[in-house]
């Protein structure tokens, strides 16, 4: 709010009411960043997590991942990627969104030993990616 009303004194890059904003600030108690009396901020705005969870099975060399719909509903589909410590993740599977609120797929292991972490992410109709989690699966 009130940086709203800072920046509509301000205009094409000058300030309009150099009084106000200079009472605005010398308003102000604190040092640096730390100000007192100040109105409540509301906390970040946290972003749903899908719950990506993954199980290895040693006998197929095989993870199978799991995770739950997104609650958004402008979603063509999901991207799994894996990736191994000091490598580029690499793309498991991407699967269309088909309205069952359970999603999974497998991931065929090259190398067992090695704990790998897996991020999914959720794509809209407008192709841009979001990350909506992340899961460490140990493979030994």
């Amino acid at each position: 709010v009130r940086v709203k009303r800072s920046l509509e004194k301000i205009k094409n890059g000058k300030i309009t009411d150099p009084l106000g904003i200079r009472q605005y600030f010398a308003s102000r108690k604190g040092s640096g960043m730390a100000l007192n009396e100040e109105e409540q901020v509301p906390q970040d705005i946290e972003l749903p997590t899908l719950n990506l969870q993954g199980t290895y099975d040693a006998s197929t060399k095989r993870v199978t991942l799991t995770w739950q719909k997104s609650p958004d509903t402008d979603i063509a589909r999901y991207k799994i990627t894996r990736q191994a410590p000091n490598t580029d993740a690499k793309t498991v599977c991407e699967p269309n969104e088909d309205g069952l609120q359970s999603k999974q797929c497998g991931d065929n292991i090259e190398k067992a030993g090695i704990t790998y972490t897996y991020f999914v992410y959720v794509i809209p109709n407008s192709g841009k990616e979001f990350i909506q989690g992340t899961a460490k699966v140990v493979t030994n």
